[in-house]
């Protein structure tokens, strides 16, 4: 059955393993799609309205309701049956899961999902090997896109990576890697667009020293031995007056310029983020 007229569509919901996977029928289906925003409002005796008090910055994103319908048609009732009851057992096995959706191009996107309930079914009269179930996420984070974009960066210097995402990513891997002796010494890197920088306090006095930043757990780790073992240095690592993240980028073209890397290599990989 082509979905190519429907603006986007869910396909499946799996663990983040993929050992578990439900790909979703596509008879009679529907779907439902939240985008709560969390604000903030003080009300103010005497005075009109209220006072905003997020100022004029951006709302948070808050984690929203996600319903998909359809009907499951087996060759028999039975068949029908037990195609109901995999898909609760799985669901009784996911946990924190990932959920797919394509839109009309045939683009896939993916999030970070946990199933409310197990599929929830109503029988009737007619349903003798047909019946129409529902299943309720709550979605955890942003839409990603399906491949990792991946950027190089040849130590010391300016150099511009674009996102083509629509929300700022702020979920960025990067690893520093030494490629000579005195590799890298507090290596540094800012975001231009954003005014956001990091620095992490440490010096590969080797080829075999690296890095690892993990902006989005807040985690910086090093390895003295080309990647087999790993230190956790959080301490380490400082990030500029008042800022909330360790880096991100904005959608579109970021400038970045990196400092403390005579001699290494600036690896950074991300997913695209879509509201």
């Amino acid at each position: 059955m082509s979905i190519a007229a429907y603006p986007g569509w869910p396909i499946r919901l799996e663990d983040l393993a993929g050992d578990n996977v439900i790909v979703f029928p596509t008879y009679a289906m529907e779907w439902e799609t939240g985008g709560d925003l969390r604000t903030a409002f003080a009300e103010v005796p005497l005075a009109d309205y209220a006072f905003d008090l997020l100022g004029t910055r951006p709302a948070p994103r808050a984690a929203s309701d996600e319903s998909v319908r359809f009907v499951i048609l087996g060759s028999d009732a039975q068949d029908a049956w037990r195609q109901y009851r995999e898909m609760r057992g799985k669901l009784a096995r996911i946990g924190r899961g990932r959920l797919w959706i394509r839109d009309a191009a045939g683009t896939r996107y993916w999030s970070y999902v946990r199933p409310l309930g197990l599929a929830s079914p109503t029988f009737g009269v007619e349903n003798l090997r047909h019946f129409p179930v529902v299943l309720s996420f709550k979605r955890l984070s942003d839409w990603f896109a399906e491949t990792e974009s991946v950027a190089t960066l040849a130590g010391n210097g300016t150099y511009t990576v674009t996102a083509t995402a629509t929300v700022p990513v702020d979920d960025l891997r990067i690893e520093i890697a030494a490629t000579a002796a005195g590799g890298y010494s507090s290596p540094s890197i800012e975001n231009i667009a954003t005014g956001e920088r990091f620095t992490v306090a440490r010096a590969g006095s080797t080829a075999n020293h690296r890095l690892r930043i993990a902006t989005a757990q807040w985690r910086a780790a090093e390895s003295t031995d080309g990647g087999v073992s790993w230190t956790d240095v959080t301490e380490h690592l400082t990030v500029g007056p008042l800022q909330a993240v360790i880096i991100r980028l904005v959608p579109g073209t970021n400038t970045l310029a990196v400092t403390g890397c005579p001699a290494a290599t600036v690896t950074i990989r991300w997913y695209d983020a879509f509201a």
